[in-house]
């Protein structure tokens, strides 16, 4: 407490200096002193940027270690028990071992399947990805047989994370029919009679 109101009188004096007024510089150090600037702000300060720090290493994790270099089980480190996944609105996993199975059919059907992050945006815990997807579909795509043709798709991932840095939720969302697209499927147009 006695810190705390040393940083409330230098603040004082200091904003005395920037030529505020008398009343302003009350009012202003008041407001900082009640909302918390105090002893826990550093801390809190801290706690947000650790927070920040892992989020952006469980994402980096999830894609280069889980994706680009296939290790399934390195969801059970990043992912909380309930963790679940949907693809443009569809629930697809609801827990880990869903997502590790879920996984493997892109890496059949995608053996040199590469994913890249071009940029990540949020604060607390929430994170928007944004990434891109490369690869040749040489194998089984689920129950689809392998085209020979080359993807390349873009899309974004709303990734939220639980009070341990640990994904609870991904929403992906991307343009499905550009992916079967180049894959080489075509849009039959409706029938109108």
């Amino acid at each position: 407490m006695l810190r705390a109101a040393g940083r409330l009188k230098t603040f004082l004096l200091n904003s005395s200096k920037m030529k505020l007024s008398k009343g302003l510089t009350i009012w202003i150090g008041c407001l900082l002193y009640s909302c918390g600037l105090g002893e826990n702000t550093q801390q809190r300060l801290g706690t947000e940027q650790q927070q920040d720090s892992i989020i952006q290493e469980v994402i980096y994790a999830y894609v280069n270690h889980g994706w680009n270099l296939r290790n399934t089980l390195v969801l059970d480190e990043l992912a909380s028990p309930a963790f679940n996944r949907r693809m443009n609105g569809v629930c697809v996993t609801s827990n880990p071992k869903e997502m590790q199975s879920h996984m493997k059919v892109f890496f059949r059907g995608f053996p040199d399947l590469k994913i890249t992050v071009s940029g990540v945006n949020g604060s607390g815990r929430d994170r928007v990805v944004e990434w891109n997807a490369e690869g040749t579909n040489t194998g089984m795509f689920g129950e689809t047989a392998a085209t020979g043709k080359k993807i390349k798709v873009s899309g974004i991932s709303w990734i939220l994370f639980d009070s341990n840095g640990k994904m609870a939720e991904e929403q992906v969302y991307y343009n499905e029919l550009e992916l079967l697209q180049q894959l080489g499927y075509t849009l039959i147009p409706p029938i109108l009679d």
